[in-house]
């Protein structure tokens, strides 16, 4: 399972949210069974039995099974040295001790063997089902189909919200016990709503965009200031964050060069501060120096920097407050990325605006588009994300494609080259949402599939890829515990 816990003592179990470990153990006095004895009774053993004969157990979970040395009577004989092994080491591994590790999906054999005699447990491992996933700049988070949250990563700020500033090669549970809607991970800090409509932030607080009224890290979840009832927050790419409340109210912290904050100043805010213009949204999403939001009646408007076009106002100039996208288009969602924003228009039809270094607006060009242009290929979208150098989405059917700077793998595609046109992401999985992640190097992208299962790929620097290793994927690689 997704956690750094230890096991605990035989026969004992611990729970933790959307996740557990069970430990079922035996004390065995190595002895007689393989040869050589230290203790009085070496009889031979008749037979070997495995406990638990059969099991479930997920990615990254630990069980210690425990195995008993039974005489021709069926008495059980203590002092017998075991042996263990496992049948598929990419499914489970086993220790000296008994315990196993589940690695990958999938059914396994594990035998123990005592001098000839064996005894067997079958097991299943299966993924711990994710509901939503994050990819940020150097960390990425998910939350479980249960609301726990998890992240994976860099966490030197203390971004994975685990009370830690150590890097986890693999799914970490968020302290605290909360029950999350939803998480956004970007640059060093993560924010979350949970299922009351509270808001909490953690990591680096430089600018104050935790929102809690300091600029102090917090390494655990901390309640962001204003006692309202948020219904999103996004973590953006430079030092802010944004958030949406119930009543669709927008609200903006942190960092304001450029007018990121939308609130007609460049001023930092330690606490929400609400966005100019008395709009109501439906959706707001961050980028790394600009917002974007989606109103209820379909229009698109963005604030902050205004380089490459990325406002899609037909203007590279900053906008201290909303300013409406051009392109008279109904919309259904946006993505604002590094230099580019991305949306989907109310018939499917995807568009992207800004810089377009790579190919990142996927209209066969790498030049820079000041209003929305038409991404290529005539796919019907369901979602589109924009990241730094590259974007994603998912179409009508459930396939992912990805297209822009492919250097790490982050189209996962197999290939490391640029593509200039969607590209559909290898493996043949089917698609809920995927998320493009990194804007300062490490680009990697993120998504859930059919099934609850979370998988990244691209750039695997500190474990962002949550494979429990550092090496870069080409294809969608199965989160470890997702």
């Amino acid at each position: 399972m997704p956690t750094d816990g230890k096991s605990t003592g035989s026969g004992s179990m611990r729970h933790s949210a959307g996740a557990h470990i069970t430990v079922l153990g035996l004390a065995l006095t190595l002895s007689s069974c393989d040869g050589g004895s230290t203790g009085p009774n070496v009889e031979a053993a008749a037979s070997l039995e495995v406990s638990p004969s059969n099991g479930t157990l997920q990615v990254g979970q630990t069980l210690l099974l425990a195995a008993t040395a039974k005489d021709a009577s069926g008495s059980p004989l203590s002092g017998q040295r075991i042996s263990w092994s496992s049948s598929s080491t990419s499914v489970a591994t086993v220790s000296g001790t008994g315990l196993v590790t589940g690695v990958g999906v999938g059914n396994v054999t594990i035998t123990a063997v005592c001098k000839g005699i064996s005894g067997t447990s079958s097991m299943t491992v299966i993924s711990v089902p994710f509901a939503s996933v994050s990819a940020g700049s150097s960390h990425s988070c998910g939350v479980t189909t249960g609301g726990a949250g998890y992240c994976w990563g860099r966490g030197g700020s203390g971004q994975l919200g685990n009370g830690s500033t150590v890097d986890k090669l693999v799914p970490t549970l968020v302290s605290g016990g909360l029950t999350f809607v939803s998480v956004s991970a970007n640059d060093n800090h993560t924010c979350g709503v949970t299922t009351d409509g509270a808001a909490y932030c953690w990591g680096n607080g430089g600018a104050g965009r935790l929102g809690n009224g300091s600029e102090g890290d917090q390494p655990v979840p901390t309640l962001v200031s204003g006692g309202k009832t948020w219904a999103s927050v996004s973590v953006g790419g430079i030092w802010f964050t944004c958030g949406l409340t119930t009543g669709g109210a927008a609200y903006c912290w942190g960092r304001g060069e450029s007018g990121r904050l939308g609130n007609a100043s460049t001023e930092d805010k330690s606490v929400p501060t609400l966005v100019s213009g008395g709009l109501t949204f439906a959706s707001v999403d961050t980028g790394a120096g600009h917002t974007c939001g989606v109103t209820p009646e379909g229009a698109v408007y963005c604030w902050g920097a205004g380089g490459w076009g990325r406002l899609g106002n037909g203007s590279t100039e900053d906008r201290l407050v909303p300013t409406l996208v051009s392109a008279g288009l109904t919309w259904t969602s946006v993505s604002a990325g590094g230099s580019h924003t991305c949306g989907v228009a109310a018939d499917g039809a995807a568009y992207c605006w800004g810089g377009g270094e790579n190919g990142r607006l996927g209209n066969t060009s790498t030049e820079d588009e000041l209003v929305p242009t038409l991404v290529s290929r005539g796919m019907t979208w369901v979602s589109v994300s924009a990241a730094g150098s590259h974007t994603c989405g998912v179409t009508a059917g459930g396939g992912a494609y990805c297209w822009g700077n492919g250097k790490d793998g982050q189209l996962g595609n197999l290939w490391t080259e640029d593509r200039l046109v969607p590209t559909v992401v290898s493996g043949g999985l089917t698609w809920v949402s995927v998320r493009a992640g990194g804007y300062f190097g490490n680009p990697h992208t993120c998504g859930v599939a059919i099934g609850g299962g979370a998988y990244c790929w691209g750039a695997g620097g500190w474990g962002l890829l949550g494979n429990g290793s550092t090496v870069d994927k080409l294809v969608p690689t199965l989160v470890s515990g997702g």
